[in-house]
């Protein structure tokens, strides 16, 4: 039994899933800019951060500038998973290459 091209596809299937949530991710940036500005125009009307602690995304919002970094890090988080998706995928598919050439 060949194991190599068992080994391909689950490095095809890696690289498939890693470039779709990156895909996935930009396609959003339209609908998240959305999101960052109703969340900026109405928990960050003056005042309203004396009264709340906001967490959102693992970020305490404390001005303006906190509502871009949560969403920056919901995003890198996604970018992380897609960029290791593609190296599991890239290393899997040269594993299966490498055992081909072998045989």
């Amino acid at each position: 039994m060949h194991v190599g091209p068992f080994i391909g596809v689950g490095g095809d299937v890696a690289t498939f899933i890693g470039g779709l949530i990156l895909a996935l991710d930009a396609v959003n940036r339209e609908k998240e800019f959305g999101r960052i500005r109703k969340v900026a125009g109405t928990a960050l009307r003056p005042g309203a951060l004396a009264l709340l602690k906001i967490d959102l995304n693992g970020v305490i919002l404390t001005d303006p500038d906190d509502v871009d970094r949560a969403f920056i890090r919901q995003s890198a988080r996604k970018a992380i998973w897609g960029c290791g998706f593609l190296a599991v995928g890239f290393l899997l598919l040269l594993s299966a290459h490498l055992i081909e050439l072998w045989n």
